[in-house]
């Protein structure tokens, strides 16, 4: 079951990702799974054609960066405390994200990242959460959240190579 929903989740993904695009990278590398966006978009910036940021735990720095490049499409990509099976994979929309009981586990509000972005870019905006194991001290993902990393990883490499 888990399978079919991340290729449900991988057909969304090529659908929604078009025009200019830029993926954001987010977490805390420090707090093991919580690394998960951070980890990815520094296995594929500058290997992948679409515009790639790992913005940590401050998104907010970060936005003169998302703004000036006047994206179609923002994906942010971070850990998500969904209550689903670890390593599971959910794409929100920023409705979706709105209307949810979901928290980053960063300092600010994901609705308010969300508007201030659909703002100031007229972008489509998305949010690719992963159900952590372990968001402790610590710089070692969990095994499946890795495991997960690489086929995000290599799917991105094969959908958007140079």
């Amino acid at each position: 079951m888990l399978k079919q929903k991340t290729n449900s989740i991988f057909q969304k993904l090529e659908a929604e990702l078009e025009g200019r695009t830029i993926i954001v990278g987010m977490g805390n590398t420090l707090r093991q799974d919580d690394g998960f966006g951070c980890c990815l978009a520094q296995k594929l910036k500058n290997k992948i054609r679409l515009k790639v940021l790992d913005v940590g735990s401050v998104l907010e720095n970060f936005f003169g960066e998302i703004i000036k490049e006047n994206p179609k499409t923002v994906l942010l990509i971070d850990a998500l405390d969904s209550r689903n099976s670890v390593g599971e994979l959910s794409l929100l929309n920023s409705e979706e994200l709105k209307t949810s009981n979901f928290f980053l586990s960063h300092n600010i509000s994901p609705s308010l990242l969300f508007d201030f972005l659909k703002e100031n870019t007229n972008a489509k905006l998305y949010l690719l959460a992963i159900q952590p194991k372990a968001i402790g001290f610590g710089e070692e993902m969990t095994f499946k959240i890795k495991e997960r990393l690489e086929e995000l990883r290599n799917w991105f490499l094969d959908k958007y190579p140079i």
